[in-house]
């Protein structure tokens, strides 16, 4: 699967550990917090400071937390259950993404009942812009 940063999600940073990203701007630069903590339910506290790298060296620099081993067989699933369309704009589209309605950052799970599946300009949208 490739990576791509999407607002929200916790990723293992190589210089400040655990990150939940927070906001993409215009000049491609993504924000993000440390996260400092979790409680019982998994949702993340981060610390008040914001950093900002580029995209691309973010990219470069972070790898994805939470996801199951059997994340591909999950996929599938919620893919066939969706019936292959958006879920955003009902596109019939080959290239569709599985996204957590409630993100991983934020106390989400894998379970199928948090995963719908949308398009690349649908999930571009609700992550900050398409990457």
């Amino acid at each position: 699967m490739s990576q791509r940063i999407r607002l929200g999600n916790v990723y293992q940073h190589d210089e400040h550990g655990e990150i939940l990203t927070v906001h993409r701007d215009d000049a491609n630069f993504v924000w993000y917090r440390e996260v400092v903590g979790r409680d019982n339910g998994g949702v993340v506290s981060t610390s008040d400071d914001i950093h900002t790298e580029n995209y691309r060296d973010l990219l470069g620099n972070v790898s994805m937390l939470d996801y199951p081993d059997n994340w591909d067989e999950i996929a599938r699933a919620v893919r066939k259950r969706d019936n292959g369309t958006c879920q955003g704009c009902g596109a019939d589209n080959t290239q569709l993404h599985v996204h957590h309605i409630v993100p991983l950052g934020a106390g989400g799970s894998n379970a199928r009942s948090n995963l719908i599946t949308l398009c690349d300009e649908c999930h571009g949208r609700i992550h900050g812009g398409v990457t």
